[in-house]
């Protein structure tokens, strides 16, 4: 989280709070507080310790992303056949080039077909040669690569992990900053995925190949994804906010 964007976060809450009349609260304390309705972004399933929230108040909708029609071209034509991964930091995360080349020095030559995303923050000579296995780009169609994937190399961001369990995809986590530790934590205690901590040598690797050398991985990974699905979205999440509205209104009339 950069400064400009705090700045320009902080800027964003203080004016939707005076336009709606409401006391001023610094971002981490209205991204803490809880209204009367809470609309929850990811499944009971996912929320460590779920019986805390109570039913009435909050709704677990799962993840409304949208599926992109304006998602960068692809060479759809040059997958092969080999179990894909995919590697991706997103792109508030993708200017270390170290990662990348660790994840190119270390799945070269493996059995798999790897894209690797690098986020728009570096120069593809950076990185160096480029393996046969893999192809390199620096925006990807995410969600339609996921749809293809074996395994999903990322960050922990709460976007890219409800991506990818949405389609069942089993990840190795390497959690750069902020939520993305806890998020790791919740994903490998489900059984979805590896967390990594210290990078040695051949950790990316071996965490890739863990995960495919059974089903036990995907198997988890499907259970949450289908979580996910059945919490509504995006038209479940319109309903709530909608009947929360409604009941006010009513409720308004009446005492009027």
């Amino acid at each position: 989280m950069t400064p400009q964007w705090y700045a320009a976060f902080r800027s964003r809450c203080q004016a939707c709070l005076l336009f709606y009349g409401l006391p001023a609260f610094s971002p981490p304390e209205l991204l803490q507080s809880y209204g009367d309705l809470n609309v929850v972004y990811t499944s009971r399933l996912f929320q460590p310790s779920a019986e805390a929230f109570d039913e009435r108040r909050f709704k677990f909708v799962g993840p409304c992303f949208g599926f992109r029609p304006q998602a960068p071209p692809f060479p759809f034509e040059r997958l092969d056949g080999r179990p894909l991964v995919l590697v991706s930091l997103g792109t508030v995360y993708g200017d270390h080039p170290q990662f990348f080349r660790k994840c190119l020095e270390e799945l070269a030559g493996a059995p798999w077909q790897v894209v690797m995303s690098t986020g728009g923050n570096l120069r593809m000579e950076d990185l160096g040669p480029i393996p046969e296995n893999f192809i390199v780009r620096t925006f990807v169609p995410q969600v339609e690569l996921l749809r293809r994937c074996a395994a999903f190399v990322a960050h922990g961001g709460m976007n890219s992990v409800q991506e990818a369990l949405y389609f069942g995809v089993p990840m190795v986590l390497a959690p750069q900053g902020a939520d993305q530790f806890w998020i790791s934590a919740r994903a490998s205690e489900l059984g979805a995925a590896v967390a990594l901590g210290r990078m040695h040598s051949g950790t990316i690797r071996d965490g890739v190949a863990k995960i495919l050398s059974g089903t036990r991985y995907a198997a988890a990974a499907a259970r949450i994804g289908a979580s996910l699905r059945a919490a509504g979205g995006e038209r479940r999440a319109a309903g709530e906010i909608r009947g929360f509205i409604c009941r006010g209104a009513r409720q308004g009339a009446t005492a009027g």
